[in-house]
């Protein structure tokens, strides 16, 4: 559908491109504003996707010492060897 004249030409183009045919809706008011073009499809809804399996986070990364670190010690408590 286009609904100003000047969108005609676009409007073709979509249509080729997807196959389908141009409607003319200028007499159509309110009219939307110009290069408004609305392309509607037809065809059966897809089935129900599958829910999604809940999945355990990932572990947090293991970051390497900064220099703060290294030099002043960590101020967040460091894991016990193991776990």
């Amino acid at each position: 559908r286009y609904y100003h004249a000047a969108d005609a030409f676009a409007a073709t183009a979509v249509a080729a491109t997807f196959g389908g045919r141009v409607r003319d809706f200028t007499g159509f008011s309110p009219k939307p504003a110009e290069g408004t073009l609305e392309v509607w499809l037809s065809g059966r809804a897809l089935p129900q996707a599958a829910r999604p399996v809940p999945v355990a986070p990932p572990a947090p990364a293991v970051l390497p010492p900064t220099l703060a670190d290294r030099m002043f010690g960590s101020a967040l408590p460091q894991p016990e060897p193991g776990n």
